[in-house]
């Protein structure tokens, strides 16, 4: 299983990111799901481009870029996992890349340190609106 996000960062800045066991807790919860909630003690292996690891669930991060835009591919050795809610519809697989998603929009927002978008997929010029309200303290818009 396999999920790309783009990052707004070079390259260079994602690999030294995902490449520090310390930033672990940030974004590898999300593919745990409900295991034990620990963290493992096994390291990351870096490589040239990403790093790996064994620890359940197994898989790789690699990252390519130019300029100020990286892209981060994680990719999952697992065919599924538990689902986040067992009240819900969620297959094993749907699980799965549910959590490769949680954890790739984590480190993107790390990263960014802002919360959320896609350099790649701009919404500038889109109208803001939250609950059909504008993003704005003006109470005449």
């Amino acid at each position: 299983m396999e999920s790309s996000i783009t990052i707004a960062a070079p390259a260079e800045v994602v690999l030294a990111w995902i490449a520090d066991a310390r930033r672990l807790p940030d974004w590898l919860p999300d593919l745990r799901r409900d295991r034990d909630g620990g963290m493992p003690e096994e390291a990351l292996e870096a490589h040239a481009n990403g790093v790996a690891w064994s620890f359940d669930p197994p898989g790789a991060m690699h990252v390519t870029g130019e300029g100020d835009v990286a892209t981060l591919t994680l990719t999952l050795m697992a065919d599924g996992a538990p689902p986040a809610d067992p009240t819900e519809r969620e297959t094993p697989r749907d699980a799965a890349m549910n959590g490769i998603t949680a954890a790739l929009r984590s480190i993107k927002s790390h990263i960014e340190a802002v919360g959320g978008g896609d350099p790649v997929l701009s919404t500038e010029g889109a109208p803001a609106r939250l609950y059909g309200r504008t993003a704005t303290n003006d109470p005449e818009i």
